[in-house]
């Protein structure tokens, strides 16, 4: 809506007055009146929705002697929305969720993307559409995202992108903060200045420490010549206690700092560290000040930019006021300066000399013919709204121009009498957030010759809305999940949005909120200059907006950040309140809300607090593992902030899982008087083996023993606090775990099995696919830190989906779990993404990598494949189409890059096929047209080769040739009583071990799940001959399952999976009657089973009692089940036979000498691979942590610098270090290890080497530590 207002003014007639705006073609009366003679008026009309900018305003004038018409051009700008995106933090960890909102005035948008740091577009939602202007939404960051900044951005109708920034980071929420407080300048002649240092814990309580400050002044190499010690920077460090508030000050001497000597930066800077008592944990705050010579400084602030003679020249009120009569001045301009001292204008090469900045301000005159004026006076400060301002505005008239006019107007509606030429008056207005946050304020009148004085003064206002919300937590403090009340008070009819946020997480990432500075109403106006002209007149500007007489200027667009619920008030202006749980973390919350009225608008409430807090609570200090047989020192540390002193009682719940004895003399109960603490300890051996519960209880006791001369006090809120803590208890040796699907179950040990390590379960199932299903996320029990292991939790969710869309099995459940797999390895996997569209095992670091064929070939129809579930940018693909299209040669073969995942597979000549095949697969399984045939027709002598050639022409829907390469590996095929599998050439027959059957290799698995994917991608359907032959293969794939329902590594368990999830769509049929498993031992064990179509994809698991130990199975009803029996034991490491590589870990230090050397330990370890190949896979070197020490993360980090070295991870326990290959030729490297928590007894950790394809290839070696049996 837009205002037209007119004036008329010394008319001797009635006239009528006419206002027409010509837009596209059309023709609207603006104003159509018969007026008086003097009138000022105003009308409301609206513009219609049009492309177009040019308009012409035509204004027309009719009497009896007056005629007037006059057509001008006219600049229209297209309205925009005003829209910001809110996150719900400024910083994110790797795999939590990201919540965001739109807030915007209108609904049309265009896409909606989520970018990564690397560009990679990882979410879009399309044609969004807003609830009351506001649209929510949110998306799971993957447990391993690209770390750095990321981009919301919001594309509006008109093109024009919003970007709000947030940012992904492996972070730890500080504890505590520190914050110094030091002046901004200090002048260079001052003798001292105070730097005082508070450190506060999140949820407000001083922390009590030891506080270290450190004032520096650093030498500036570039500003001076000095060498030596005068070359050096000079500091000065101060150390004490904080005092009860959490804090230091010091009161520092400037002399050694030499202020007023060149060469040294001109600025002060402050480290402090606090050391938190009883932990200490040390946090750092930083601070800095200005040194400056410049001793006094003046400056103009608010004043006028042009006089008019014969009124006063103001400027800013303040400390020093100007008024300055002008009635004299003859000048075109006129310039002021005011001086507080004169500057010495001598200079020193070494030493500072004192400044004193002058103010200056010029000022032009404004010219008038008649020599009349009027002045707005200066408006000091922001004006608030809701109040009413007044204005003084200054005028001087010529009296012959007045003639004999009885009055004049000026406008805004101010009469003054002829006799008056010279004078002052005021007038007032509501300050109201229409007009906020900048306006312009115009006075003008009209003489009766056609002269137009006038003046403007620009307003500033504080930013304010109409919708005036309001939030309260009603109590403002509370026990972690306690209940609260939030009361939010809004305009009728509001939607509101609410928002809350850990302060911790502010102090990390600071964040500009959301607020009405940041967010204007007028904000979405634009300013712009008219393309159109009139009789090569100049452009008009269209910049100002003039409404009741005020010019509005507009604001930029300022977007920002934070997100969460949303509910819709009711009625008038109203309360709502709702009940809310405090958060289960003891901090200070920041919370707020954003409403908006389809009448009052938006609005944005100030920032609340809700403090999470008890009066007393209860930390635990244990390792996360130890080693059965060992000891350590469990810490329970009660914190009180309860200002006087209680007593409290700390217990240790007793468990047959450990055994605990305190450390000191057992008392009943402790004094803890205010913000101190107090920690009771325990020696603990642990007895049971897997997790281990700790559960301890600190309670306020009432008491009459007094605690430092008071009765000790008992709060009336949070009186006891619990908690309780898991301790992982282990075996010594390497975990190692087989599976088995007999009758007849026959549980063995090996002779070097570590003891009472042994545990076995077993399995029932009714469908093939349940185990796979049940654990999505670990079917393999290795890392998945490479490009190639990390398509092991994506693809297999793929073919899981669309069997159980085909058999209708899918349950919401299942979908949304699968769903976010997919998500999360979808971002995970552009981790390992080239710039050219290919993908490598470790993506491309530093450059030394180049794309792999057969990872970008799987990637890329696993992606395409994706699509029908889950946003995949277009783009991935195509890229990678064309990249392998780049690697075809003339032939029709395709050239290899990058090494092949699994060298068990190479084969000369046939490694150009075998590549072809495997990569016509992907092309025609995305799946693309059969355009282009493998154009090499060759009967290749690898049986893999063969088995991907038969699933290739069987796609490409070649029956002839799939039979015939059927045909020839049915004689190539290893037949045994009820099943069929594939294996490599001239394989040495493997000897049974007498306690296990061990898996086959991962090429064997995968070459027969391609066959299998043959035989069942028949024209039109697989004959009852193909499914015979197929059902006997599915037996022998299931048998290498692993017990999560995986196999050996990647590559055979995404194909198995694929084949078997396809072979289960072509027979699967529903149960109509119940199947029933029992499983028995020769003792009193036994279990019984029931399978039917409501419970097929149900994991049925019971633990074994007896290991070793001897166990039969019946079965009995109708339709399939399947069944699996795992057993998991630990071995120590023993030399048996060539070991596939070679393998040394040592320590240093060696010894336990020196005060330090139990603390800090240095791993070194030696590599090579001894196979008989010419060198290894992928390697994962897995180093276990003795109980007690951690990896030093930053030395791990650093061995990824190494070309040999692919890839480092540190998790729980653990230390993972990634080999593309080993060779030969020996490889050294080491890290750093420290201690956290000392442990009594420790027991050696174990180094794992082994081959990710070739499992059955690996070695163990022990190691321990200095002081290993050193006191706790």
């Amino acid at each position: 809506t837009e205002k037209a207002c007119v004036v008329l003014n010394h008319l001797n007639e009635t006239v009528e007055l006419t206002v027409t705006l010509e837009y596209e073609m059309q023709s609207r009366n603006l104003l159509t009146d018969l007026e008086a003679k003097h009138s000022f008026y105003c009308s409301s009309f609206m513009i219609p929705e049009s492309s177009s900018s040019s308009a012409f305003i035509t204004v027309q004038v009719k009497g009896s002697t007056q005629h007037f018409i006059k057509r001008k051009p006219m600049h229209i700008t297209k309205a925009e929305s005003l829209v910001f995106v809110q996150t719900d933090k400024p910083i994110y960890k790797p795999g939590q969720t990201v919540r965001f909102r739109i807030v915007s005035v209108d609904v049309n948008f265009h896409p909606l993307n989520e970018m990564n740091p690397k560009r990679n577009r990882i979410f879009q939602w399309h044609n969004l559409k807003l609830h009351w202007g506001l649209n929510q939404l949110s998306f799971p960051l993957s447990v391993e995202p690209t770390l750095g900044p990321y981009k919301v951005i919001l594309q509006k109708e008109s093109g024009e992108k919003i970007e709000h920034s947030f940012e992904v980071n492996e972070y730890v929420l500080p504890k505590f903060e520190v914050q110094v407080k030091m002046p901004k300048t200090i002048g260079f002649l001052d003798d001292e200045f105070v730097v005082s240092v508070c450190s506060l814990y999140t949820y407000g309580k001083p922390v009590r420490g030891l506080v270290t400050i450190n004032v520096c002044r650093r030498y500036s190499r570039y500003s001076s010549t000095c060498h030596g010690k005068h070359s050096q920077s000079i500091c000065e460090e101060f150390s004490q206690q904080a005092d009860e508030e959490g804090c230091f000050t010091q009161l520092v001497k400037s002399k050694i700092f030499h202020l007023r000597q060149k060469g040294y930066d001109m600025k002060l800077q402050v480290e402090a560290k606090v050391r938190e008592e009883g932990t200490g944990l040390e946090l750092t705050g930083h601070g800095s000040c200005e040194i400056t010579n410049t001793l006094s400084k003046l400056k103009f602030t608010k004043v006028d930019s042009h006089y008019r003679r014969g009124l006063p020249f103001f400027g800013q009120h303040g400390l020093a006021n100007i008024s300055i009569d002008t009635s004299n001045f003859t000048s075109s301009f006129i310039s002021v300066l005011v001086t507080y001292k004169q500057n010495n204008l001598c200079f020193d090469n070494w030493w500072l000399e004192e400044f004193h900045t002058p103010a200056q301000h010029t000022v032009r005159h404004i010219f008038s013919p008649s020599k009349s004026y009027v002045h707005l006076e200066t408006v000091a400060g922001t004006m608030a709204c809701g109040q009413t301002q007044e204005i003084w505005a200054h005028y001087i008239l010529n009296g012959q121009i007045l003639n004999d006019e009885k009055e004049l107007t000026f406008y805004y509606l101010v009469r003054i009498k002829q006799g008056e030429m010279k004078g002052v008056f005021s007038f007032s207005f509501q300050v109201e957030s229409d007009i906020a946050p900048t306006a312009q304020l115009l006075i003008y009148t009209i003489l009766p010759n056609g002269e137009v004085i006038a003046d403007t003064e620009k307003l500033e206002i504080e930013n304010c809305f109409a919708n005036k919300v309001g939030v309260l937590f009603k109590p403002t403090q509370g026990l972690p999940a306690s209940d609260t009340n939030l009361k939010v008070t809004a305009a009728a009819y509001s939607l509101c949005a609410l928002r809350a946020v850990d302060q911790s997480v502010l102090l990390m990432k600071p964040e500009a909120e959301v607020s009405p500075q940041s967010v204007s109403p007028i904000s979405v106006l634009r300013i712009r200059k008219c393309s159109v002209n009139e009789d090569g007149e100049k452009c008009i500007n269209a910049e100002d907006i003039t409404h009741n007489g005020i010019i509005y200027t507009p604001k930029q667009v300022l977007s920002d950040d934070d997100v969460y619920s949303i509910f819709e008030m009711e009625n008038k202006w109203i309360s709502n309140e709702l009940a809310v749980k405090v958060p289960d973390t003891i901090t200070e919350w920041k919370a707020g809300a954003l409403c908006l009225s389809g009448t009052a608008g938006l609005g944005l409430s100030p920032t609340i607090s809700l403090t999470a807090f008890q009066p007393f609570f209860l930390e635990l200090t244990l390792p996360y593992s130890v080693v059965r047989g060992e000891a350590f020192t469990l810490k329970a540390t009660a914190f009180s902030y309860v200002s006087r002193c209680i007593r409290v009682s700390v217990q240790l719940e007793v468990s047959p899982a450990f055994l605990a004895i305190p450390v000191e003399k057992n008392e009943e109960s402790h004094c803890v008087c205010g913000n101190k603490q107090k920690t009771v300890s325990w020696a603990v051996t642990p007895k049971s083996l897997g997790k281990v519960n700790f559960t301890a209880t600190a309670e306020a006791l009432q008491s009459q023993e007094l605690c430092d001369n008071e009765v000790p006090h008992v709060p009336a809120l949070g009186q006891k606090d619990t908690v309780v803590k898991p301790l992982l208890v282990e075996v010594c040796g390497s975990t190692f775990s087989e599976s088995q699907r007999p009758y007849y179950l026959s549980l063995k040990l090996p002779s070097n099995v570590v003891e009472g390590s042994a545990r076995a379960t077993h399995s029932v199932l009714g469908d093939i696919l349940g185990s796979a299903m049940q654990n999505l996320q670990n079917l393999l029990q290795m890392p998945y830190g490479c490009g190639e292991q990390n398509m092991v939790l994506f693809a297999p969710n793929i073919y899981v989906l669309k069997y159980l869309n085909e058999t209708g099995l899918l349950t919401e459940k299942i979908k949304s779990k699968a769903i976010s797999h997919l998500t999360s390895g979808y971002q995970r996997q552009l981790n390992y993404k080239h710039s050219d569209g290919s993908y490598s095992t470790f993506g491309d670091r530093h450059s030394r990598s180049q794309g792999n064929t057969w990872l970008t070939a799987f990637v890329f129809k696993s992606f395409a494949q994706a699509q029908s579930y889950i946003f995949v940018e277009d783009s991935h693909i195509m890229n990678s189409l064309t990249w392998l299209s780049q690697k075809q040669k003339e032939n029709g073969c395709f050239q290899r890059s990058g090494s092949l995942l699994n060298n068990a597979i190479k084969g000369g000549v046939d490694d150009e096929v075998t590549l072809s095949a495997y990569i016509t697969i992907a092309l025609l399984e995305m799946p693309l047209p059969v355009t282009h045939p493998v154009v090499r027709n060759t009967q290749g002598s690898l049986v893999y080769t063969k088995a991907l050639l038969a699933y290739a022409f069987a796609l490409a829907g070649n029956q002839a040739k799939r039979s015939e390469l059927l045909e020839s590996l049915d004689k190539e095929a290893v037949k045994e009583e009820d099943s069929i599998h594939w294996q490599r050439p001239g394989k040495p027959q493997e000897v049974n071990a007498l306690y296990y059957q061990p898996r086959a290799p991962s090429v064997e698995v995968e070459m027969t799940a391609y066959t299998l994917l043959a035989y069942l991608t028949a024209q039109p359907a697989p004959s009852s001959e193909d499914l015979s032959v197929a059902t006997r293969i599915v037996k022998w794939i299931t048998k290498q399952q692993n017990p999560s329902g995986g196999f050996s590594s990647t590559q055979d368990t995404v194909v198995a999976l694929q084949a078997l999830s396809k072979y289960g769509a072509a027979t699967f049929t529903k149960r109509e009657k119940a199947a029933t498993v029992t499983i028995k031992s020769s003792e009193t064990f036994s279990e019984e089973f029931q399978v039917d179509e409501g419970n097929r994809l149900l994991l049925q698991e019971v633990t074994l009692p007896e290991v070793p130990g001897e166990y039969s199975m019946a079965v009995s009803g109708s339709g399939c089940v399947y069944l699996q029996t795992s057993l998991r034991y630990n071995i120590l490491p023993k030399k048996e036979g060539k070991s596939p590589f070679t393998l040394k870990v040592d320590t240093l230090p060696k010894n336990c000498d020196g005060v330090n050397a139990h603390k800090k330990v240095q791993i070194l370890i030696n590599i090579s691979y001894t196979g008989e190949r010419p060198s290894s896979n992928m390697v994962i070197v897995d180093v276990k942590m003795v109980s007690g020490f951690i990896p030093v993360k930053a030395s791990v980090k650093k061995l990824q610098e190494r070309p040999q070295i692919q890839r480092t991870e540190v998790s729980t326990n653990h230390v993972l270090i990634y080999f593309e290959e080993l060779t030969h030729q020996s490889l050294s490297f080491s890290f750093s290890v420290e201690q956290d928590i000392p442990i009594k007894n420790l027991k050696p950790a174990t180094v794992k080497a082994y081959d990710y394809y070739e499992t059955e290839e690996f070695t163990i070696e022990e190691y321990s530590v200095p002081c290993s049996a050193g006191k706790v």
